[in-house]
């Protein structure tokens, strides 16, 4: 499954048929075949529900999505790269136990209820000006659980990372 040949196989599409192998890792898509089914979107054969590894040295020639992956990378790179994976946000293996998960997941549903209703609104019928500050007060309320949310993570992340 993690062969270069069947992963940019599984990747971008079948071999002639879509992707052609120009030899030394270097591939071509057929942008007319693989783009033809679905030519609103970007996503081709599995992309979506990819399963496989293709090494950096692989270099796909007509990768419309990887150009426009890394033109967006490109724009906040510069920021991205100020930021500690570890300082700056709570890392990916930072895990709370069930008792603070359940409550983390009920206050997020308090809190996105309110958010989103009011949201809508302001799309709908404007106001978020003069709405703002009241807006803020009530999301910080302790009965949405933002603040408890807050204690929740801070201890997580301090046991995960001192």
């Amino acid at each position: 499954m993690y062969g270069e040949k069947l992963s940019v196989a599984g990747f971008f599409g079948s071999f002639p048929d879509i992707v052609s192998d120009d030899g030394d890792h270097q591939y071509t898509i057929d942008k007319k075949k693989a783009y033809a089914e679905y030519p609103d979107t970007r996503a081709i054969a599995l992309q979506d529900r990819f399963g496989g590894w293709i090494r950096d040295d692989v270099k796909m020639v007509n990768d419309t999505n990887a150009d426009q992956v890394t033109a967006s990378d490109q724009a906040i790179r510069e920021a991205r790269n100020r930021v500690d994976g570890v300082k700056d946000v709570v890392p990916i293996y930072v895990r709370p136990d069930t008792e603070d998960s359940n409550t983390l997941q009920n206050n997020n549903t308090a809190i996105s209820n309110y958010a989103n209703n009011q949201i809508a609104k302001w799309v709908q019928k404007g106001g978020i000006d003069k709405e703002w500050d009241a807006y803020v007060k009530k999301v910080s309320e302790p009965t949405l659980g933002l603040d408890a949310n807050i204690e929740i993570w801070q201890k997580w992340y301090d046991k995960y990372t001192k």
